[in-house]
């Protein structure tokens, strides 16, 4: 059996036999099992050994980030690393190229997962709900990704800081919410509302004042469509999330259903591989963790983009700033040499004057009185290079005085590196082993992809950096996380020599 794996190139598409690497499904990291019965504790999974999605030697490129509406072939491509999806998918709509860039749902804000048990109202949670055929063309199916805010720096990547709280029942894990009847009328806001509920009764979390963001509304033929949304979990204090135990059946009370709250990080639901087995709520959970994931990429090109214009910038402005001292530091070098000449023009002329002068006033004296005014003579040159001297070292502390003006007698300012951790992370975001490097094919894909059309002309101009190699495939982006900063450095005067 041959599996295929599509890959774009000059705008078509190709497919090859897959391969067992990790892009062709073969080789990623499963996620943990769910067993029938939970144990009402908390789960948090760590995260597997990652690999970048490459056929060969060519990065898979990215497709516009800002294309709302996908068929099903474009969520193919988009998500290659996915073998399966369900047969009766039509499309997708990715909300979530309407928001803002900067507006990434674990910006801000928290959640909390608690080991304490909670019992249901009696409402199914989850899945369990049955729907009619007769019903199905009025239900939606209305869940949340709930992201909190990203653990601090801790020398992992952002995909493994940031988190996915998900439900894991008797089984399969699953996004909280569920299918709500009659709800095709409903507006979003209704429909938030609806899902608040439904996460009350699932963990016992309360999202009524959450903000909501629309991420993605998944289209199906013979389904209730799924959409998807994100709580700003921005409020005080943080949800808590906790077990919760409800009766499976109404006619038997000792038949539960256990939901429990369980933490992924989004890379190792990335590296989840999917299987024709897959539970159909898993498959939307890996959908859902792709969109935000996407979402991310597209807020760190745009960041990858505004950090190498800044840095274009500081570059220019650099190069000026050179320019203007350089043609300062040459006219002050160019007046003072000329000074410096007419100095000693002057001296000379002064030296051949009395050279002269003395030449004449030995006309007719005798050899003795020639030695007597010799030592004279002596005793007046030497006071004369004695003069000059003094001159000299009055001339060098006026020129050290000028060079120390404007303010800087006191103080003077230092100019160090401060990495910006926010730039760091969007380079980082696409640096998955966290080597330190992105090819400039890579990164060439990568701008490509952002809101505003830019050329290959234009990316090359960014890239033209002093500080980073031409010839080289494997640009290092820490140097383009580093800002300039100026520190006002004291000057310590120094302390005379009173030693006699």
């Amino acid at each position: 059996k041959l599996q295929f794996l599509y890959f774009i190139e000059g705008g078509i598409m190709f497919a090859r036999p897959a391969q067992k690497t990790p892009i062709a499904g073969r080789g990623s990291y499963p996620a943990p099992p769910v067993k029938k019965k939970v144990p009402h504790v908390v789960k948090e999974v760590c995260s597997k050994p990652e690999v970048q999605t490459v056929v060969g030697n060519f990065p898979v490129a990215d497709l516009p980030y800002n294309v709302k509406e996908r068929r099903v072939v474009e969520h193919r491509v988009r998500n290659p690393h996915r073998r399966y999806l369900p047969d009766d998918l039509i499309g997708v709509t990715a909300w979530w190229t309407e928001q803002d860039v900067g507006m990434l749902p674990w910006k801000e804000g928290g959640a909390v997962i608690t080991k304490s048990e909670a019992k249901g109202s009696g409402i199914l949670p989850v899945a369990a709900v049955t729907i009619t055929k007769d019903k199905q063309d009025t239900c939606v199916n209305v869940r949340a990704v709930i992201i909190p805010e990203a653990e601090k720096e801790g020398g992992k990547t952002i995909t493994k800081r940031v988190q996915v709280i998900a439900a894991a029942s008797d089984t399969n894990v699953s996004l909280y919410g569920g299918v709500i009847p009659d709800a095709r009328h409903l507006n979003d806001e209704q429909l938030t509302s609806r899902l608040a509920t439904l996460i009350k009764e699932q963990s016992g979390a309360d999202l009524s004042s959450a903000k909501w963001v629309k991420v993605l509304h998944i289209h199906y033929s013979s389904s209730p469509p799924t959409i998807i949304y994100a709580p700003i979990l921005s409020s005080s204090p943080a949800p808590v999330f906790s077990p919760q135990v409800t009766p499976a059946s109404p006619t038997n009370p000792e038949d539960t259903y256990h939901v429990t709250p369980v933490r992924f990080n989004l890379a190792t639901v990335i590296d989840y591989e999917v299987h024709s087995t897959t539970p159909h709520d898993t498959l939307e959970f890996c959908m859902a963790v792709d969109a935000v994931h996407e979402w991310g990429k597209r807020d760190m090109a745009e960041k990858i983009l505004e950090v190498l214009r800044i840095r274009g910038e500081e570059a220019r402005k650099k190069v000026g700033e050179d320019m203007l001292l350089s043609e300062k530091l040459g006219a002050k070098k160019r007046k003072r040499d000329e000074e410096d000449e007419r100095r000693m023009k002057k001296r000379e002329d002064r030296d051949r004057e009395l050279k002269q002068k003395w030449i004449e006033e030995d006309e007719g004296k005798t050899d003795e009185e020639k030695r007597v005014v010799m030592r004279e003579r002596q005793e007046i040159l030497k006071g004369i290079r004695a003069q000059d001297a003094a001159d000299d070292e009055s001339r060098k502390n006026h020129e050290k005085e000028e060079d120390q003006q404007d303010g800087q007698e006191t103080t003077y300012k230092q100019k160090v590196q401060v990495i910006d951790q926010s730039q760091l992370e969007a380079f980082q975001y696409f640096d998955r082993p966290n080597e330190g490097s992105i090819t400039r094919l890579t990164l060439q894909n990568i701008l490509l992809c952002t809101i505003n059309p830019i050329t290959l002309a234009d990316i090359n101009t960014l890239l033209n950096l002093p500080y980073l190699p031409r010839r080289q495939e494997h640009l290092p982006y820490r140097k383009l996380a580093a800002q300039t900063v100026e520190k006002v450095v004291e000057i310590v005067p120094e302390t005379p020599n009173t030693d006699v």
